[in-house]
C-alpha cells in the first residue's frame, strides 16, 4: 500500500475572518494498481472548520506505476497541480502551491524509464576506442567497473611477490578495455571474490590466488565428497554430513519384489522390472462404480454411483421379506404373496351364509336377543299388544283409575283453593316471567324512575353526554373536531372579498401571472404584470448552464447570485462507474464479520440516480455455503435511523473477490442505508482502523468533544435470514468500523 502523508492548510477571508465550510476539491489525476488494489482517478471535496482549518491525507508520490499527481482546487477558483513528496511530516497546502508539479517530470517515471532516458539523451557509452559514461581507463582517478573475462584472466596471475594486490595494481592487470556489455563493477568482483583482507579495497594476495583460481571440477565443491570415484558411481546425497558422496548403484536393482496375497479376488501387483515395483491401475468397469484418487489422505476412493443403478441392470430376485416377490412370473408372484385364486373368489362370493360374520349392528338392525330386556325394545304378546310386565308403572292401569277417583277431593276444598291469591304454590317471578322487585335500580337489573318518571341520573352511562357537556361542546370555538382546510374547501374559493382590510380592490379580472398591488393615486389594489418572470431575468442573478442540485451563492465581487455546485457535494454520477458508500475514509483495512449481526452504513446520494448493484469485497472467505443478505433502507428523518427495505438481495460468501448484490433501484438525493447480514466468518476490506479519522462525528454526533469516536452506522443482533421490511432498531450499537460498499450506477 503506497504511504500517505497530512496535508494541512488555512483560509482566511475577508475582515480577517476564517472561511469556514469553505471548498477544497482534490482530483487524482492517475489512477493505479498496487498490490492487487485499485486507487482509480478520483474527485474528492474537503470542508474548512469554523477556524478556516483543513487536513486531510493523500497518497505520496512513489517511483513507477505507483506514481501519485494532483489537481487542486481552492475556495474561489484557483487550481493548481501538484505532487506529494515522500515523508512523515505534516505538509501546509502552500508548500506543494509553490513546488507545482508535472506530470512529464522524472518523478512520474520509473526509475529505470529515467535512467535509460538520461543514458540515451546525456551520457555517451564507452567504445573499444574511447572512453565513455562506463570507465574503463586504468589511468582514470576512480574507474567503476572491470571487463569480466579481463578479471577472469588476468587476475589469475600475480602482480608480484607480496602478500598482497592494491587497486592500481588490479587495474594494470586488467589493462584498458572498451567492451561495456560483459563487465564485472567493482562491488560484483568483491561478491566473487568473498572474503576481503580487511574492509580497504585491497586483497590478499593468497586470497585472489585461492579465490580466483577457476572451479571447473565437482571435487572442488564445497559440498561435495569424492572416495577413489569409479566407473559407473552415483553421487547420493548424505544428510548426515550435508555433502554429495560416490557411491556404487546396483546393477539390477534392489534384491526386493512384492506378490499379492489373499485367498480371493484379484492382485494389484504385475511384476518388476529393475528397481521398479509395477502394480495395476485399479478402474472403474462400468458407471456404476467411481473410483477417485483422495491426493490428501493418500487414499483410493471407490464408491457406488446410485443414480446409475435402475432395477433393468440388476440380476436375478427380491424376496418377499426384502420387498419383492420372490418370482419371475405373475401367477407365481401372486401364489408367493398368499393371493387367491378365481375359484376361491367366486366361492366366496356366491356365500349367503355371512361369511364375514356380519353383525346386526354393522347393518343398522336391531338385535334379537334386545328383546324385552333392559334398554332393548318391547315384545308383543299373541294378540299383537304390549304384555303389562312391560308398560312403565306411570301408566294407569283400569283398577287404578277406579281407585283414585274414590279418593277425589270435594267441591268446597276444591273451590277453597282454586280462589286462594296469596300465592298458594309460591310462584317466584322468575316462574312468571317477571322482574323481582329488588332488581330495580340494582346492578344486572332494571333502571328505576324518580317522582318525576324520569331514570335517575346516577344510572345513565357516562358514556351518554349529558347537557352540561353538549353545551361545553358546541360552546367551543377551538375547532374540537380537528377540521382541515381542505375539509372545508380551501382549494374553492368561499368568498369574493370586495376590499382587503378595508381597501377597495379593483374589479378588472386578472390575467395569467400578474400580481394584486396597491395603487396609491386610485387608493385600491389592482391586477398589474410582474417584473420578471424567472430567476436567470433578474438584474443581480447571473445563472450558467444550470444543473441538478445546484444552488444560488452570492458572489461579493460582483454583487450577483450565482448558480455553484453545492458545498461539499458530489461532482456527478457516471454510468457503468462504481462508487464508494463514503468519502470518510483515512485508509482502507480489513474486517472478519462475525455472525448474529445486520450492520447498517449511511450513503449519501447527491442527484438521482439508479443502481444496478452494490459490491463488498471478500480478502478471506467464509466456510463453503456460507451467504451474504444484503439490501438498501429508506432513512427515516425523525429517528434518524434505517426505516423501509428499498431493495434487496443475496451472495456468496464463500469465495473471495467482489461478491455483488444485484437490483434495479432508483433513488433521489438524499440519505439512505446498506444493510449487510453474513453465515460464516469471512474477511471484508472495510474503513480502517477505528478513530483514525473522526469525519464521521457530522454525520452521527458524538457524545463528547472536541473529538469523539467514529461511526459509519450501526449493527444490531440479528439472526442470519432474508431482510425484513422493516429494519430492525430496536437495540442499535455504534459501528466504528464498516465493511467498504461500492455502488454501481446504471
Amino acid at each position: 500500500m503506497p504511504t500517505q502523508r497530512i496535508i494541512k492548510s488555512t483560509f482566511i477571508g475577508l475582515n480577517n475572518e476564517p472561511l469556514r465550510n469553505a471548498v477544497v476539491q482534490v482530483i487524482h489525476m492517475k489512477g493505479n494498481t498496487i498490490d492487487n488494489i485499485e486507487y482509480p482517478q478520483v474527485t474528492k471535496n474537503f470542508i474548512t472548520d469554523r477556524e478556516g482549518k483543513i487536513n486531510f491525507t493523500l497518497w505520496c508520490n512513489e517511483e513507477g506505476e505507483r506514481a501519485s499527481f494532483y489537481r487542486f482546487v481552492l475556495p474561489g477558483g484557483d487550481t493548481f497541480d501538484a505532487i506529494v513528496p515522500v515523508g512523515t511530516s505534516d505538509l501546509e497546502l502552500s508548500v506543494l502551491r509553490e513546488g507545482g508539479g508535472d506530470s512529464s517530470a522524472p518523478q512520474h517515471q520509473s526509475v529505470i524509464s529515467f535512467i535509460l532516458s538520461s543514458l540515451q539523451n546525456t551520457l555517451i557509452l564507452a567504445t573499444p576506442s574511447a572512453p565513455g559514461a562506463v570507465k574503463i581507463n586504468s589511468s582514470s582517478a576512480d574507474p567503476v567497473v572491470y571487463l569480466k573475462s579481463e578479471t577472469d584472466s588476468l587476475l589469475s596471475s600475480k602482480a608480484n611477490i607480496s602478500t598482497t594486490y592494491n587497486k592500481t595494481e588490479v587495474d594494470g592487470l586488467i589493462g584498458t578495455k572498451a567492451n561495456s556489455s560483459d563487465v564485472y563493477t567493482k562491488a560484483q568482483s568483491d561478491t566473487l571474490l568473498s572474503n576481503k583482507a580487511n574492509t580497504s579495497s585491497t586483497y590478499s594476495k593468497a586470497e585472489v590466488d585461492n579465490l580466483l583460481a577457476t572451479k571447473d571440477a565437482i571435487s572442488e565443491l564445497v559440498d561435495v565428497t569424492i572416495s577413489s570415484a569409479s566407473n559407473g558411481q552415483a553421487l547420493v546425497y548424505n544428510s548426515s554430513t550435508s555433502k554429495w558422496i560416490n557411491q556404487s548403484l546396483p546393477a539390477a536393482g534392489e534384491t526386493n519384489t512384492a506378490s499379492n496375497v489373499g485367498v480371493g479376488g484379484v492382485g494389484l501387483f504385475k511384476q518388476k522390472t529393475g528397481v521398479n515395483l509395477e502394480f495395476k491401475n485399479i478402474n472403474a468397469g462400468s458407471s456404476k462404480i467411481t473410483v477417485s484418487n483422495d491426493a490428501a489422505n493418500s487414499e483410493i476412493d471407490i464408491d457406488v454411483t446410485e443414480a446409475n443403478l435402475t432395477l433393468s441392470n440388476l440380476g436375478g430376485t427380491l424376496s418377499v421379506a426384502k420387498g419383492g416377490t420372490g418370482s419371475t412370473t405373475a401367477s407365481a408372484a401372486l401364489t408367493a404373496l398368499g393371493a387367491a385364486s378365481t375359484t376361491s373368489l367366486t366361492s366366496h362370493t356366491s356365500n349367503t351364509s355371512n361369511p364375514h360374520s356380519v353383525t346386526a349392528a354393522q347393518v343398522g338392525a336391531i338385535p334379537t336377543t334386545d328383546k324385552g330386556i333392559a334398554s332393548g325394545v318391547a315384545t308383543l304378546d299373541t294378540a299383537g299388544k304390549i304384555p303389562d310386565s312391560q308398560i312403565p308403572d306411570a301408566i294407569t292401569r283400569d283398577t287404578e283409575l277406579t281407585t283414585g277417583l274414590a279418593t277425589k277431593a270435594d267441591t268446597t276444598a276444591l273451590t277453597s283453593h282454586t280462589s286462594n291469591t296469596s300465592n298458594p304454590h309460591s310462584v317466584t317471578a322468575a316462574q312468571v316471567g317477571a322482574i323481582a322487585t329488588t332488581a330495580r335500580g340494582a346492578a344486572n337489573g332494571v333502571a328505576s324512575l324518580d317522582a318525576s318518571t324520569l331514570i335517575p341520573i346516577a344510572q345513565i352511562p357516562t358514556t351518554i353526554a349529558r347537557q352540561s357537556d353538549l353545551t361545553t361542546h358546541t360552546t367551543n370555538t377551538s375547532n374540537p373536531h380537528s377540521v382541515t382546510a381542505a375539509q372545508v374547501g380551501n382549494t374553492t374559493a368561499q368568498w369574493n372579498a370586495s376590499q382587503i382590510r378595508g381597501i377597495n380592490v379593483h374589479t378588472t379580472a386578472p390575467t395569467n401571472g400578474q400580481v394584486l398591488s396597491f395603487n396609491s393615486t386610485n387608493n385600491r389594489y389592482e391586477p398589474t404584470t410582474a417584473g420578471s418572470s424567472s430567476i436567470a431575468s433578474l438584474t443581480d442573478a447571473t445563472i450558467t448552464s444550470p444543473a441538478q442540485s445546484q444552488i444560488l451563492i452570492y458572489n461579493g465581487t460582483s454583487g450577483k447570485w450565482e448558480n455553484k455546485v453545492q458545498p461539499n457535494s458530489h461532482p456527478g454520477y457516471k454510468s457503468g462507474l462504481s462508487y464508494l458508500h463514503t468519502d470518510k475514509v483515512p485508509s482502507a483495512g480489513t474486517l472478519s464479520l462475525t455472525t448474529g449481526s445486520l450492520r447498517y452504513s449511511i450513503f449519501y446520494v447527491a442527484y438521482p440516480i439508479t443502481i444496478s448493484q452494490f459490491i463488498v469485497n471478500v480478502t478471506t472467505a467464509a466456510a463453503t455455503g456460507s451467504t451474504f443478505f444484503g439490501g438498501i433502507y429508506s432513512h427515516n428523518l425523525s429517528t434518524a435511523l434505517p426505516d423501509t427495505l428499498l431493495a434487496s438481495n443475496t451472495a456468496l460468501a464463500d469465495a473471495t473477490g467482489n461478491r455483488a448484490f444485484t437490483m434495479s433501484l432508483s433513488l433521489n438525493p438524499g440519505n439512505y442505508w446498506i444493510a449487510l447480514s453474513n453465515s460464516g466468518s469471512p474477511t471484508v476490506t472495510s474503513t480502517g482502523t477505528s478513530n483514525t479519522f473522526i469525519g464521521s462525528n457530522f454525520n452521527f454526533g458524538a457524545s463528547s468533544v472536541p473529538i469523539g469516536s467514529n461511526s459509519f452506522g450501526y449493527s444490531t443482533n440479528y439472526t442470519h435470514a432474508a431482510l425484513p421490511t422493516t429494519a430492525p432498531t430496536s437495540t442499535l450499537f455504534n459501528l466504528n468500523i464498516s465493511p467498504l460498499y461500492w455502488l454501481t450506477i446504471a
